[in-house]
């Protein structure tokens, strides 16, 4: 597969694209884990998760919601955030 990607994109192109796919695996798999410690019901807990094995996007956009949720909570500094 890296030679296909090599032969069509060059060695720039492969570099990136195989950093991407990495970058994108590694937010997938802490979606995962973040949807995983997540304080729902057992129940909600195993259809996210199916969920989100099945989608692969949806942890991902799980994990930047969720990004966005907790800036919010410190920029208000209810948990002693100084933002």
């Amino acid at each position: 597969m890296l030679q296909w990607m090599y032969g069509e994109f060059g060695l720039v192109g492969t570099l990136l694209l195989s950093y991407l796919f990495f970058t994108l695996f590694i937010f997938w798999i802490s979606g995962l884990a973040g949807i995983n410690e997540s304080r729902n019901s057992d129940k909600l807990k195993v259809n996210m998760l199916l969920v989100g094995i099945f989608f692969p996007p949806y942890p991902i956009l799980w994990l930047i919601k969720e990004i966005f949720v907790q800036h919010r909570i410190l920029k208000k500094g209810k948990y002693g955030g100084h933002l």
